[in-house]
């Protein structure tokens, strides 16, 4: 696993290959998700962890954009084991980058609709989240999460991003095959601006997908 700080720059630095000059954006939907980041206000990280990739969103909003976010939402099966650590990164980044933080239990290998995730669940549809981070988790739950990510995916405002990055490319490549038409999709990894790799196993960094709901 990347370190905490690792896995923030990889969020800060994937999002920041889509700022190019308006001239060489090749089209349009590269330059449409670009205007689209920068104006993001709620982020959710799914599998959250000790929260670097809310961190990572907070930073490349705050060079970007010159606002802060209004809201991170942090779900994760071990959101408890976590909770000392949480409140110590929400000392330092409340309200620096973030103005609030919300905790709750997820587990990616269940329905959204169950029992367990019922206070996720809650919380989606009393907040309209602009911004979805997965990272690492869909390795970690292989051929376990193709339920969970439909039922999001249907739930998520028009318009969501999703953010998924994995050490390699294998689960992304299902996400695609799997929701093909529920998603726009951009390659944010080595392979980005090399059409011919991306289908491949190959890259130089972590496979990096970025996607919206039309």
């Amino acid at each position: 696993r990347q370190k905490f700080h690792q896995r923030a720059v990889l969020v800060f630095t994937s999002f920041a290959k889509l700022k190019r000059p308006q001239h060489q954006y090749d089209n349009e939907l590269r330059l449409s998700l670009w205007k689209q980041l920068v104006s993001i206000k709620t982020v959710c990280s799914v599998g959250s962890g000790p929260g670097c990739d809310a961190v990572g969103a907070g930073i490349f909003i705050k060079h970007f954009a010159a606002h802060k976010l209004k809201k991170a939402l942090l779900v994760d099966f071990a959101i408890h084991q976590w909770n000392t650590v949480l409140h110590t990164v929400c000392s330092v980044t409340v309200p620096s980058l973030i103005e609030q933080m919300i905790l709750a239990p997820c587990d990616v290998t269940l329905p959204l609709q169950s029992q367990t995730n019922q206070k996720f669940q809650t919380l989606l549809e009393a907040e309209m989240i602009d911004l979805f981070l997965f990272s690492y988790i869909l390795t970690e739950t292989r051929g376990k999460w193709l339920t969970f990510m439909g039922e999001l995916i249907q739930k998520a405002k028009s318009g969501a991003l999703f953010y998924f990055s994995e050490p390699k490319p294998w689960q992304l490549h299902i996400i695609r095959k799997e929701f093909p038409s529920s998603l726009q999709y951009v390659w944010l990894d080595s392979s980005m601006d090399q059409p011919e790799m991306q289908p491949l196993e190959n890259r130089l960094t972590p496979g990096i997908l970025l996607a919206r709901k039309p």
